[in-house]
């Protein structure tokens, strides 16, 4: 009778020569620490909105961007106090990230009223800006941005 060679799966192999260095270090006196990755904590929900209230509108003339960690979570166009005012913006994101809000002029008007950040269960309210106003309106559209701010999320 002729005997057959069987070879073992790999990862039983990696079982026996893990269980030995394991045998090996409790065997020799050493201490095995075992490594603890920390993870992020669960996401928590954010609101810019254009009062200490997280359902007071936001007034923007023209454009109002807003990016945590480099990525653009929201861009609202609202056109100034002739128009009606925009939502209050919500996104999700951690405590520590960056926040970045942007306001951009599109025509010869530019404003912003008051903007605050706060998390949906009421803490940490901060004011992000004050009334921001531009000229009378009696100017060439400068098209630039006129409100750049980083901030970093409580």
């Amino acid at each position: 009778m002729k005997s057959e060679r069987r070879s073992v799966p790999g990862a039983v192999m990696f079982f026996f020569l893990l269980v030995g260095l394991l045998v090996s270090a409790c065997t020799s006196g050493q201490t095995l620490t075992p490594t603890i990755t920390p993870t992020k904590t669960a996401s928590t929900e954010f609101i810019i909105s254009g009062g200490p209230n997280q359902s007071a509108a936001i007034y923007v003339d023209d454009i109002l961007r807003v990016f945590v960690n480099g990525s653009k979570v929201a861009e609202v166009q609202q056109g100034g106090h002739c128009c009606s005012p925009v939502a209050p913006i919500h996104f999700f994101s951690h405590t520590g990230d960056t926040l970045r809000v942007q306001a951009q002029d599109a025509n010869n008007c530019y404003s912003l009223d008051a903007i605050w950040l706060q998390k949906s269960d009421g803490s940490g309210l901060t004011q992000l800006s004050g009334d921001i106003s531009g000229p009378n309106c009696d100017h060439e559209p400068l098209e630039q941005i006129f409100f750049d701010q980083i901030f970093t999320l409580p």
